[in-house]
């Protein structure tokens, strides 16, 4: 393949990492199944999967906030948000210090299941780890942090 040239290994690096991001969402996505039996978690659109997974990961938000994490405008990520609530998967309240804030968490039963599907996916990753042994997980880790340093730049 040329993995000395820029241009390729960019490319092995591009489709690699889907391969990898798909296996875990398919990972992810037969825990949903098998924790949301009635369907609320399974219907969620992509982006409105990304958003409770986000606010999963920084905690409660802001609209705002949630819009620039999604990389979404304010009315799309508010209109988003009315669905999940009317869902029951978010809540939202007046913000204690800002009464023109509103502030989206999880709900309680949501966030339960959030966490079970976490635990597959993570087991989906030990997996893994176990079969490429520990020197490959080593520089893979390594690799992953030097990744994430030079994007946080």
């Amino acid at each position: 393949m040329g993995k000395n040239d820029l241009a390729n290994q960019a490319q092995h690096i591009f489709t690699t990492s889907a391969f990898i991001r798909d296996h875990f969402f398919k990972a992810h996505a037969e825990s949903a199944k098998k924790l949301f039996k009635n369907k609320e978690f399974q219907e969620l659109t992509l982006a409105q999967h990304m958003a409770v997974m986000k606010i999963d990961e920084h905690g409660p938000l802001t609209i705002k906030n949630l819009a620039s994490i999604l990389n979404v405008s304010p009315p799309s990520a508010s209109a988003m948000v009315d669905k999940l609530v009317e869902k029951k998967t978010l809540t939202r309240e007046q913000s204690q210090t800002d009464r023109r804030e509103v502030i989206i968490r999880i709900s309680p039963e949501t966030a339960k299941k959030v966490e079970k599907m976490k635990q597959v996916t993570l087991k989906s990753i030990i997996d893994i780890v176990q079969k490429v042994g520990p020197e490959t997980a080593r520089k893979w880790c390594d690799v992953m942090d030097e990744i994430k340093r030079v994007i946080e730049k």
